[in-house]
């Protein structure tokens, strides 16, 4: 239930969103300007829709007056949760895309199915880390393109929006990227991966008693490999801290009046 009102309120926040841009903040020069300033350029005289058939787009920007001039958001909508999912995939995807040394593959594979029979135990153990930590560090770049942008290559914001304050941040998303590259990798005390301060890597769970399958069955969902970030943390220390110095600081208050 838990992740379907998430969906519920991450659709209901893309509309408001979407009218908000349309309505009034598209119409506002100076936002306008402040977003150039930032880094963020808008297509001229935008309008923004909600995308038909994209995974990591979730409002597009288009041009009233040229039709190739484009760019998508990447919405954010911070609730209660801390963590938020922004991907999840099967480790035989990540396999391909990374190309995998087998040594590294078969790491992961204990590690899911390790947690699949009892989450108390540790995902990556202690004698594995150092080989992990490498492979993900020379593959940082890519592992970070994928997860905020896949193949979409008009993906260029990232937008968090804050459902208690009804207030939005936006950053320029290869900025992000260039920042979370540069995150040392770490492991908590349960061998969860930590991409610096606000991405985690892990068995996804969820062994709903819907799903037929047996959890330790590797086609099982909650066997997919888990990326979860921490927009709030994020926005916060970007807005206190000028962790990007380019494009943080710019918040503003979404409102259709």
């Amino acid at each position: 239930m838990g992740g379907r009102k998430e969906a519920i309120q991450g659709l209901n926040a893309e509309k408001k969103i979407i009218d908000w841009l349309n309505n009034k903040f598209f119409l506002d020069k100076s936002y306008l300007k402040v977003c150039e300033i930032k880094g963020i350029e808008f297509p001229e005289n935008p309008y923004a829709l909600k995308p038909k058939n994209r995974k990591k787009c979730d409002i597009r920007v288009i041009s009233r007056s040229d039709n190739n001039s484009s760019l998508c958001i990447t919405l954010k909508t911070i609730t209660n949760a801390s963590f938020h999912q922004i991907d999840r995939r099967w480790l035989d995807k990540w396999d391909r895309i990374l190309d995998m040394p087998k040594n590294i593959y078969d790491v992961f594979i204990d590690a899911i199915k390790r947690v699949a029979e009892d989450r108390n135990v540790c995902f990556i153990l202690p004698k594995d880390r150092e080989i992990v930590e490498e492979f993900l560090n020379s593959n940082l770049t890519k592992i970070m393109k994928e997860i905020f942008k896949a193949d979409e290559e008009d993906v260029k914001v990232l937008a968090i929006y804050n459902v208690a304050t009804n207030k939005i941040c936006f950053f320029d998303l290869e900025e992000a990227i260039e920042y979370f590259v540069k995150s040392e990798i770490t492991f908590s005390s349960k061998g969860i991966i930590q991409i610096g301060e606000f991405i985690t890597i892990q068995r996804k769970g969820g062994n709903g008693s819907h799903i037929r399958i047996k959890k330790t069955d590797l086609r099982h969902p909650g066997n997919q490999l888990q990326f979860k970030f921490e927009p709030m943390k994020f926005m916060k220390s970007c807005l206190n801290y000028s962790l990007i110095k380019k494009t943080c600081c710019f918040e503003v208050e979404v409102s259709n009046t």
